[in-house]
């Protein structure tokens, strides 16, 4: 991504990857490139790509209840699936 923005400088985004519980109503950043650690031309490239960025998460409740939601149905039309694979 560097490259293609004209920059030969490393890229630093934060990345996550929850293990455990997520409180009801709570919000987990998967992805993240923020001020404080990434420049300014990266910040940039992420929010010209953002239509072309596809996001699709499964997540199950401590119930066993589990939902796909994406980029397009957002967090408030989540299809129930049996489980997330």
């Amino acid at each position: 991504m560097a490259r293609d923005a004209g920059h030969d400088e490393p890229p630093i985004v934060l990345t996550s990857d929850l293990s455990g519980v997520l409180p009801a109503r709570e919000s987990f950043p998967m992805l993240e490139a923020t001020p404080s650690v990434s420049p300014p031309w990266l910040i940039e490239a992420f929010r010209k790509a953002s239509s072309n960025i596809d996001l699709t998460v499964c997540y199950c409740s401590i119930l066993g209840q589990c939902w796909i939601a994406d980029k397009q149905t957002t967090s408030r039309h989540p299809h129930p699936v049996p489980r997330c694979e």
